[in-house]
């Protein structure tokens, strides 16, 4: 079947292949490319909700720093960190749904969570600056009022919004792990596999070119062996020619020569002996 196909077909079915090869490589790199370029920003995503969690972590504090503060001294100015940090808190606290728009879970914890900050506010820091303002003429804080503080109407609450915290922040981190993960595992599989197309389209090439090299060293070879025999006039030499690409057809105008050449060299010879037959006469 090979021996049917022209030569520059050949060529040309050797380079396809490692055209074909090539344009795999590209189309693989380009989606495994996508892909992790989709999971970076994803990942930068993720380090935005773990950077909006800190802050609701932050306005927390300074919501507790300026309750602490007013509660020892009763002076107003100890209660900015706190009304900064509640519109702080609101503030993030927004962001985060939006963000975590597309996780189902998340969305549910923060519903859970802003209840909970709302009963934490109002039960807790709102009722102690209360309490510590109506008392604020004294210069430290009633017995009874550091009684109540002892009784953990805050700690209670504020464990809880730390706790759906906690599940908030290591849900991220955990998706945060999982594409890292499968990033590196993409990054691998796509080094792997241009390492396996390389060595694949170097074997083809080199099988292409060692076998189209030996079929038209050993054609040329023939080839050669005929015009010798024929330059010393051996005409009786038997070409045969089993191929019809374009080395096949050289082959085949040198048989057609040699025929005509022993055609010639026949009608010369019958030309010669009739003429030296017709002189003897």
């Amino acid at each position: 079947m090979l021996k049917s196909i022209k030569l520059s077909t050949k060529l040309y079915g050797g380079f396809l292949i490692l055209i074909v090869l090539i344009l795999a490589v590209v189309a693989l790199s380009y989606s495994v490319g996508k892909t992790l370029t989709y999971n970076n920003e994803r990942n930068i995503h993720t380090y935005e909700v773990l950077l909006s969690i800190e802050e609701v972590r932050l306005a927390l504090s300074n919501i507790e720093t300026g309750e602490r503060g007013y509660l020892l001294s009763a002076r107003d100015e100890f209660l900015e960190p706190l009304t900064y940090g509640k519109a702080q808190l609101r503030e993030e606290i927004k962001k985060l749904k939006k963000m975590t728009s597309d996780n189902p879970a998340q969305q549910k914890r923060l519903d859970e969570l802003e209840p909970a900050i709302r009963d934490w506010e109002i039960n807790a820091i709102d009722y102690f600056v209360e309490q510590r303002r109506e008392d604020r003429a004294s210069r430290q804080p009633s017995v009874s009022l550091i009684a109540e503080l002892g009784e953990g109407r805050g700690k209670q609450r504020m464990d809880r919004i730390r706790t759906l915290m906690d599940e908030i922040r290591e849900t991220e981190e955990a998706l945060l792990e999982s594409r890292s993960e499968k990033g590196e595992a993409d990054q691998a599989t796509l080094e792997l596999l241009q390492l396996i197309v390389a060595i694949a389209a170097i074997v083809i090439a080199l099988v292409v070119a060692t076998l189209l090299g030996r079929y038209i060293s050993r054609r040329l070879q023939y080839m050669r062996e005929i015009a010798k025999a024929t330059a010393d006039g051996d005409l009786t030499v038997a070409i045969n020619n089993d191929t019809s690409d374009e080395v096949g057809a050289v082959i085949e105008a040198m048989k057609r020569m040699q025929k005509n050449l022993r055609e010639m060299l026949g009608t010369i010879a019958q030309g010669s002996t009739e003429l030296r037959q017709a002189a003897g006469r």
